[in-house]
This record gives structure tokens, sequence and C-alpha cells, in this order.
């Protein structure tokens, strides 16, 4: 008699995925980010537009959900779901019929859309030395939570392992595991974003805004960071390097 395992593995991370109205206005604010447009396969599940910057791949999706969602492939999915049931994951949605493209969707305590597809909707995108990202380099998926606890429990359920617990200026947890790090954090400040660690903080914002894009100097993050907002609505955090800053 077949045994399921206690921890389900969710696969291995694809893409953070947004919502998008306008995808040729997006994919033009995205190049300007560093990011380049990536060749999408033509398959149900995929994205109308894919961009990358070697390290962070995004997918342009139609408006349905909010994101920011994060993406995992994950191959023989129908047999997997299983997994995910005995584990007292419940699935929001299940599409696995034989004759559809095969896709799962899970929900965190905060109402964050996690979803899992059986393949891959585009090609590995290898960095590129001639991109450089003027948000800098891609650090966590961030959540902002009631329950710290409530939200580690679901993620620790999942096979994510916690890497560092912090209390200022808020409880904060981050967690690692199939490609993705995902930072919780116990407030009601922000809507979910992406993290990056952005050396150069005060460079980077004068280049951004010089570039047209609106960046503000603060962040739910601590005080040496900025938010910039992303198209599709989705805040991404810049989080600078505080030493530096202290040395100013």
């Amino acid at each position: 008699m077949d045994t399921v395992e206690a921890t389900p593995e969710l696969g291995r991370f694809l893409a953070i995925a947004i919502p998008i109205e306008a995808p040729a206005e997006a994919l033009a604010a995205f190049a300007g980010l560093g990011f380049r447009d990536v060749p999408v396969n033509d398959l149900e599940a995929a994205p109308r537009a894919v961009v990358s910057d070697g390290r962070l791949s995004i997918g342009l999706f139609d408006p349905g959900s909010e994101g920011p969602v994060p993406v995992f492939v994950r191959p023989d999915l129908r047999r997997h779901v299983a997994k995910l049931e005995a584990a007292g994951i419940e699935l929001a949605e299940a599409d696995l019929a034989d004759d559809r493209f095969h896709r799962v969707v899970l929900r965190d305590p905060s109402d964050v859309e996690i979803v899992l597809i059986e393949a891959r909707t585009f090609a590995p995108v290898d960095p590129d030395p001639s991109l450089v990202s003027a948000c800098g380099r891609f650090a966590e998926l961030c959540i902002a939570t009631r329950s710290i606890e409530d939200s580690k429990r679901f993620w620790t359920t999942l096979g994510f392992a916690v890497a560092d617990e912090t209390t200022s200026p808020y409880p904060c947890v981050r967690l690692e595991g199939f490609g993705l790090a995902i930072g919780l954090h116990e407030t009601t400040a922000f809507r979910a974003g992406l993290c990056f660690d952005a050396p150069q903080l005060d460079a980077r914002i004068e280049y951004l805004r010089a570039k047209g894009y609106a960046v503000q100097r603060s962040s739910p993050l601590g005080p040496t960071s900025a938010t910039l907002h992303a198209p599709g609505g989705v805040p991404f955090f810049l989080r600078g390097d505080e030493s530096n800053d202290a040395e100013r």
C-alpha cells in the first residue's frame, strides 16, 4: 500500500504572477527596470507575457486575481494533490481533468494565492550580464500577516524552512524553499510585494524618478528602504544598506 509523505513537495519555483491590464505598457515599464521579454509557450495556463532579469521571472496575466502570486512547477500534479490534502492543505481551486493542463491553487492565511502547474510555460532564463537591474537583486516575496504563527505553520507544512527570525520593527520570519524566499511580516501595513536588496539606494531612487517611475522614499520594511509602484499595482520594496546610510 502506498504511503503519503507528511511534507508535500511544491516542485520548483517558476515565477511571480501579476495581473496586467495593458501588457504593452507593462513590458515597456519592466524593460526600463532591467527586465527583458521572454518567449512563452502556447499553453492554456501560460501568461500573456514573461519578463526576467535572469534571477526573477515575472508572468503577466489577465486580471482576475490580486498578485503577486508565486507559481511552482510540480510534475505529476494530479497524484501530488493527495499529499497536499493529507498534510491538511485545502485546495482553493483544482483543474485536473484529463484533457486539461493541470493546475492547482492554494491560499495562505493572508489570502495570498499559490499556484502549482504541471509543467513549465517558458524555458529557463540564464542571467544576462548586459542587463542591469534598477531595483537591485530580488530577495524575497514579502507577505503581511495578522498571525505570524499561523502563516509560518502553513508555509512550513508546505515544506519551507525557517531561515531567520527577527522582532524589529515587528515580528518577521524568513522562510526558504523550492527556489524562493518568503518574508512573513506580522503587520497589516502593506499588501504582498517583492523585496529587492538595493545598495546605493539614494542613487537608485534618483535614477528611477528621473526615468518617470513613482518611488516613495519609505516602506514598511524599515527606514532605509523605498517603495516602487510597479505595473499591476504590486509594490516593489527596495531595501538599502543601513551601514552605508549610517556612514553618510
